[in-house]
Formats: C-alpha cells, sequence, structure tokens
C-alpha cells in the first residue's frame, strides 16, 4: 500500500517554501509538521534541501537536515520586526494580524488595524497576542511568535505571514581539496581562518582499470589533478560517456505504449527512452536503454531516474576560463541515504565525491558560487593541523 500523502506537511510547504526561499522560522514551521520516520515526508524535506539550497538560510538548511536524522532542533528566537519598521513587511504583519483577531483569537484587541508602519498600536497588539499564546511579552515580532501565529492560521486555513531575514553570504572564501588517502576533506578557508571541513574524495593516486559493465567507455579510476581551479556553476548533469547519467538525476518517468520516456526537468516534454522512438536509437547498442532499466525489485516502472552517476547536480570547475572535465559531485548510492548515516565515499575517475547533504550545504552557506577559487593539493599533502580540528566522521 502507498504511504498517505502528509496534508499538514505539504500545506506548510506551499505556504512558505514555494519560492524556495527559507530561512529558520520557515525551518521550523516545516520541522514541525515532518514525520522523520516516513519515507514521503522525509523525500519531501531532502528534495526541498536539493531543490532550494542556493537561497535558504544556512541556519534553515541545517535545520531541516537534523530534522532528516531525527534528531530535534531549537530555532534561536530574533528580532524579525519591531517598533519603529515600516514598509510592506509591517504591512503584511498588521493584516495578519487582523485576521488572527476576526478568525482566530475572537479578540479586536490584537487588531492594530491597517497601515506601513510598526506603532504603537502594533506594539499592543502583538503584547496581547503574546500574552494570550502564553509567549515571552516583549511587543516585538520575534522567532517564536511568528512560529506560533503561523501554526495557528494554518490550522484554519489562513494565509501565513512569512518574513525573510538573511545573513550575507561570506567574501573571500577559498576551498583546498586534500585528495590524500589520510585527509580527503575539502577545507573551507576565509582568509587564515578554516570555517568548514567537509568529507571529499578524488580518484586513486595511481590510474587502475575500471571494470564494471555500465562503464562502456572503460574510462579509467584516475588521480584527480592538482591544480588552482574557480567554480564555474552548477546543473544537473548529464553525458553520453555514461549509460546510466544521459538521463537527469530525479527526471519524471512513464509508461507508454509499454515503453518508457522520461522529462529533461517536471514540466518539459516528454521523450522515449527504450523503442523506436527512443532519442538514444542513434547511440551504440551499450548505451541504448531497455525497459528492464527502468523497473523497480517489484517490475514497476520507477517514478523517477535515480540512478545518474553525477547525483542530482554537479559543480563545474574552470582553469584560465575553460571549464574541466572533472567536477564536484555526489553519486547515486549518497543520493539514495540523503540525510541518513552514510557509507564512506567512494573514489572517482577524477572528479570530486562529496555526500549530497554536503554539496547542498556548502551551496547553502554560500561557499560554493561561481568564481570562488579551489586548490586541489597533491596526494602526498597532509591536511592542516588546523582543518584537523573541524574535521567530520
Amino acid at each position: 500500500m502507498t504511504e498517505p500523502l502528509n496534508p499538514f506537511l505539504s500545506s506548510r510547504m506551499s505556504a512558505v517554501a514555494a519560492d524556495c526561499i527559507v530561512d529558520r522560522e520557515d525551518a521550523y514551521f516545516l520541522g514541525q509538521a515532518m514525520d522523520p520516520a516516513s519515507a514521503i515526508d522525509r523525500r519531501m524535506i531532502s528534495d526541498l534541501l536539493r531543490r532550494c539550497a542556493d537561497k535558504m538560510e544556512p541556519e534553515g538548511f541545517t535545520a531541516l537536515r537534523k530534522r532528516l536524522s531525527g534528531k530535534s532542533f531549537q530555532v534561536a528566537d530574533r528580532v524579525l520586526l519591531e517598533e519603529g519598521a515600516r514598509g510592506p513587511e509591517v504591512t503584511r504583519l498588521r493584516e495578519t494580524l487582523g485576521r488572527m483577531s476576526r478568525g482566530v483569537m475572537r479578540d479586536s484587541r490584537i487588531d492594530p488595524g491597517p497601515g506601513d508602519r510598526f506603532d504603537a498600536a502594533t506594539r499592543t497588539a502583538l503584547l496581547q497576542l503574546q500574552t494570550s499564546l502564553g509567549l515571552p511579552v516583549d511587543g516585538r515580532l520575534t522567532s517564536r511568535t511568528l512560529v506560533a501565529m503561523n501554526r495557528l492560521l494554518m490550522a484554519k486555513g489562513l494565509p501565513v505571514l512569512d518574513v525573510e531575514r538573511f545573513a550575507a553570504a561570506p567574501k573571500n572564501i577559498r576551498l583546498h581539496f586534500y585528495p590524500g588517502a589520510e585527509a580527503e576533506s575539502l577545507v573551507v578557508m576565509q582568509g587564515e581562518r578554516v570555517l568548514d571541513v567537509y568529507p571529499m574524495r578524488g580518484g586513486p593516486d595511481k590510474t587502475r582499470p575500471d571494470p564494471r559493465a555500465h562503464n562502456v567507455t572503460r574510462m579509467p579510476y584516475a588521480p584527480t589533478p592538482p591544480g588552482s581551479y574557480r567554480l564555474a556553476g552548477s546543473a544537473a548533469h548529464t553525458t553520453a560517456a555514461w549509460k546510466l547519467s544521459q538521463i537527469p538525476w530525479g527526471a519524471p518517468l512513464r509508461e507508454k505504449d509499454r515503453e518508457i520516456q522520461f522529462q529533461q526537468a517536471p514540466g518539459k516534454e516528454w521523450k522515449f527512452a527504450t523503442g523506436e522512438k527512443s532519442v538514444f536509437r542513434g547511440q551504440p547498442k551499450e548505451l541504448q536503454f531497455s525497459r528492464q532499466d527502468f523497473l523497480d525489485t517489484r517490475g514497476v516502472v520507477q517514478e523517477r531516474w535515480e540512478h545518474n552517476d553525477f547525483g542530482h547536480r554537479a559543480f563545474f570547475l574552470s582553469k584560465e576560463g575553460k571549464r574541466q572535465g572533472h567536477m564536484i559531485h555526489a553519486t547515486p548510492r549518497e543520493e539514495a541515504r540523503y540525510g541518513e548515516e552514510q557509507l564512506p565515499l567512494t573514489e572517482s575517475h577524477g572528479c570530486e565525491h562529496m555526500y549530497p547533504e554536503d554539496l547542498d550545504e556548502a551551496a547553502a552557506k554560500g561557499y560554493f558560487r561561481p568564481g570562488t577559487p579551489f586548490i586541489v593539493h597533491g596526494y602526498q599533502e597532509p591536511l592542516p593541523p588546523s582543518a584537523e580540528i573541524l574535521r567530520r566522521d
């Protein structure tokens, strides 16, 4: 039996995450509705993190990542609006307080009336609301007050209040990859300061064959080339060099006329992957798909394609303005365990492998912006002592 959709999480997702802009208050609001034991809930949150990492507040990303792992989290309270503020956000706050006064609390003292100024009337309305809800009483719109308001509004089917607050992205970031067997880490630096250390694995220190069947081009396992590069954007990566990577990770699938169709992305044109109309018919036989490639263990067509060797997206690297053949990405094995306890990273054919949730977290923190320097060190270079302290297991 198919697990039912969680209507509370789905409605909250539509209310605060449709634009992909998710701050810590939004994350807490979503996390309250998520059941970590539910496969559907986990997939909804995982897909949100994959899709929206670049627009998420880092604390919001981290909070939802913790929720995926089954951990509880609390949002540090902060002031979002207070007396003296003015503008569209204050207008929406006053309108929302009015809706709460009429449709939730049945208390006219909570309605400050229309306006775009956070004045004494707005402060008085918030004081009354906070008192009624048993919240800390200070007459300001805080994180805790906003989450409590939205929970009540959602329960009544009323529009929620979304107030976004983000810290500026860090500047002067440099990324250092140490590929040696004792290091295998990406070190994020700002000047001389180490901000973060992520597991990262490249190719072996010596080239050797890869005999796996789906490696039809017989690309060998090879060292990641040392040197200085720059990040050059990201995208779902496809290539004819690998059979399973001709279709983007996450591409929707369906069956039509006993053949399999896919979309490059949700909402795009449906294309045949198998049969006489297959877009891959011009490829060598070993790169063509059969219907069996798209069936799960029950013999049912999979809902989406999750076998692309480059994961849900790759971060490209350039050198002297030329895109390189190696790139930063996850693999299908790690994608299948998004947010869970992971297995050790696999070695590559020269690319830089990361866990997908680490990849997205680094994007959310602003570390992977285009133009950021990326230095690949030699295989004999040890991890600096300052990075060892922050190293993640």
